[in-house]
């Protein structure tokens, strides 16, 4: 037929979608969350920002991104740009400016432990909440009787007396000098509660505590 004829049911035939854009690499772009509005191509300030990374189609990943030069406590807003092969900015337009993020410091890796420990007894799995709260109790009580009861699961009252903690304990109460008298506030909470920890795994195992 000709070009201005239509067979029947030519009309219902499913008209295929657009084949999607090829994404080659991504750039972040960021900026401080206090000015209140989106981030844009020109918010380059941030050290890391607008830095092409390829992106892996099989895996929908790219390598990680590190934005430095970021202020303790203070909130920032990200997005990201998709390019194709040829350099061009995909739909012509920049990604949607993510919830603001709070730079804070690392978690020390003993409170990580603390938590661990907690989730775990929470959850009953004892043998690893007993294993995380070892971690930590040995980092401020350590010697080879104490780490032996600790990760053997002995009675608490072996745990405790068999370990440098009870003197550290006693000298804090006196004034003296002591590695436990100088741990941050968070650092002594978390080592009460992972004594804790230890007791009740052992409270739940033998049944005459």
């Amino acid at each position: 037929p000709s070009p201005d004829q239509h067979r029947p049911g030519d009309h219902n035939r499913p008209v295929p979608p657009p084949q999607a854009p090829t994404v080659a690499y991504l750039r972040l772009f960021g900026k401080s969350a206090g000015a209140g509005t989106d981030v844009t191509l020109n918010n380059l300030d941030l050290t890391g920002t607008g830095v092409p990374v390829e992106y892996d189609a099989a895996t929908g990943c790219t390598k990680p991104i590190t934005v430095k030069g970021l202020v303790p406590n203070e909130a920032y807003v990200f997005a990201v740009a998709a390019y194709d092969p040829n350099g061009q900015l995909i739909n012509g337009k920049i990604g949607t400016t993510s919830m603001p993020v709070e730079a804070l410091n690392p978690l020390p890796t003993s409170l990580c432990w603390g938590y661990l420990a907690q989730v775990s007894l929470a959850l009953g799995v004892d043998r690893v909440a007993r294993a995380a709260a070892s971690v930590l109790v040995n980092r401020l009580a350590s010697s080879d009787h104490a780490n032996w009861a600790l990760l053997t699961g002995s009675s608490p009252s072996a745990c405790l007396f068999a370990s440098p903690l009870t003197s550290h304990l006693d000298a804090a109460l006196i004034g003296r000098p002591s590695d436990l008298a100088r741990a941050p506030r968070a650092a002594l909470q978390a080592m009460a509660q992972a004594l804790f920890v230890l007791a009740e795994c052992t409270r739940r195992t033998d049944p005459y505590l």
